[in-house]
């Protein structure tokens, strides 16, 4: 990979710019098979409520990222108290505009940072098995978020929120094979320390198998629209991941690919916007 590239994608990600523009995705994601108009202020709430989250958590992991992930922990010193500051405050002003939609909607906004709290600064994450759900179900309010933000409820966000949680638990799951030995050190216990590396890719084969199932069965009873089907594709590109992540594949590979999902995403619905599918 070209050094400027690198450079760039390296500040994306450690920033969590590029993750917390997963957050916005999904929003949009559920705004499509919800057959809900764009709304730009709505993706904005997910992208700083990420943004606050993960970088409230960079400011928590120096002990684990000083081996995990080197890189990190230089760029965090440089920058990090600037991005939580920044990102504080951006998450203050998605407070509001979910405030001013609805009181539901503000507190599905809350319900991440208040997570984020208890993960982060309270150590949840050393609880095996339940910080990876605590993680799941940060990003599977979401589609909950878009629902009472345009004042409406159904079936369809609830499956959405179900779907994306179990995803996401395949995610965090997934990149704590890459922190396997940092995370030993810091006596953090995940699924890949306690089962191995492929019995944790069976976990995350069966997870996504569950979910896929899940959205299907909603799909043929009705619950959810024909369009979810984008999902499927979804669902194939975290298969891949799964069966490609191994602990000595370096962090640009988690940071950029797995966490590529959402990016894959996006032009999958620009492409279906464009077409107007």
């Amino acid at each position: 990979m070209p050094g400027k590239l690198r450079e760039i994608l390296g500040f994306l990600v450690f920033s969590n710019i590029y993750l917390s523009f997963g957050a916005s995705v999904v929003a949009w994601l559920t705004l499509f098979v919800a057959n809900l108009p764009f709304d730009i202020e709505l993706l904005f709430i997910p992208f700083a409520g990420g943004m606050f989250i993960y970088n409230l958590n960079r400011q928590t992991d120096t002990k684990e990222d000083r081996i995990n992930v080197p890189e990190r922990m230089k760029f965090g010193n440089k920058y990090g108290n600037y991005l939580l500051g920044g990102s504080f405050v951006m998450y203050l002003a998605a407070l509001y505009i979910a405030f001013l939609h609805s009181l539901p909607a503000l507190f599905i906004a809350l319900l991440p940072g208040i997570i984020a709290s208890f993960y982060s600064i309270k150590r949840l994450k050393k609880v095996y098995f339940f910080k990876n759900v605590l993680v799941g179900l940060s990003w599977g309010v979401t589609p909950l978020l878009v629902g009472f933000y345009n004042g409406v409820f159904s079936a369809e966000f609830l499956i959405l929120s179900v779907f994306f949680a179990v995803t996401f638990f395949v995610n965090t799951v997934i990149f704590d094979i890459k922190d396997m030995i940092g995370d030993s050190n810091a006596k953090v216990n995940t699924i890949p320390i306690k089962m191995g590396i492929q019995k944790t890719r069976n976990v995350c084969y069966a997870s996504n198998i569950l979910a896929l199932i899940f959205l299907a069965a909603s799909m043929v009873l009705g619950f959810v629209p024909i369009r979810s089907i984008v999902l499927l594709l979804f669902s194939a590109y975290v298969f891949y991941y799964v069966f490609r992540a191994e602990e000595k594949r370096d962090g640009f590979f988690y940071g950029v690919l797995v966490d590529g999902e959402f990016v894959f995403l996006y032009f999958i619905l620009l492409a279906l916007t464009i077409l107007h599918i």
